[in-house]
């Protein structure tokens, strides 16, 4: 099997970064279709930071906007 990339310091095999990775991208997918869509851009960022956070990433999502424009509906 080949070796995945992940990030230094895991501690994780290989197929379990991978397994861990799909599992939350499940989740955030799913988690997306039970809204239809129907979510605003403030609610998006949440959840792509949750998913982030699920996999360990570093990374923070740093949406910025008027509050107005937090509330509007991504997919339209």
């Amino acid at each position: 099997m080949r070796e995945l990339p992940r990030p230094e310091g895991w501690g994780l095999p290989a197929p379990s970064f991978a397994i861990l990775q799909v599992n939350n991208f499940a989740k955030f997918c799913k988690s997306l279709r039970s809204k239809n869509g129907n979510v605003t851009r403030l609610e998006l960022d949440k959840m792509v930071t949750s998913c982030l956070k699920g996999v360990g990433a570093s990374q923070t999502p740093q949406l910025e906007g008027t509050r107005a424009t937090m509330l509007e509906k991504v997919f339209t």
